[in-house]
């Protein structure tokens, strides 16, 4: 199966070189993003800053962990969820190695459902072919 996704350029100071849309998005800010290889594991706790965490969770993964907390905000007059993923996957040819990642998936809160399994499917397949 194959997502139906649009892909865009980010903006220079997000720090992000994509941003990923899903094709039936209900919103223009409803994203996901993928940042990494990072230098460490990305820490939820600082990530979620002031934010009111509703959930938080494991993934199952083949090649590593997927680690995700999920918030809940205001925004353009609405209620939205943020779900933040630590993520890390284990070298296939370097035994011991672990690059890591970080995953942000955000969307109106009716939305929750659909793009949050997105990100969680897209969570566990994020693997390493080094």
């Amino acid at each position: 199966m194959t997502d139906a996704v649009n892909v865009y350029s980010a903006p220079d100071t997000s720090g992000r070189l994509f941003e990923v849309q899903p094709a039936d998005a209900a919103h223009r800010d409803e994203m996901l993003w993928i940042e990494g290889p990072l230098s460490r594991p990305h820490d939820l706790q600082s990530a979620v800053g002031s934010l009111r965490v509703v959930d938080e969770g494991l993934l199952e993964k083949v090649n590593g962990s997927a680690r995700w907390r999920e918030c809940q905000y205001a925004f353009d007059g609405g209620s939205w969820h943020k779900r933040l993923y630590a993520l890390s996957a284990l070298s296939t040819k370097k035994l011991g190695v672990a690059h890591h990642f970080a995953l942000l998936a955000q969307c109106h809160a009716p939305r929750r459902a659909t793009t949050f399994d997105l990100s969680d499917r897209w969570a566990i397949a994020l693997g390493s072919e080094d």
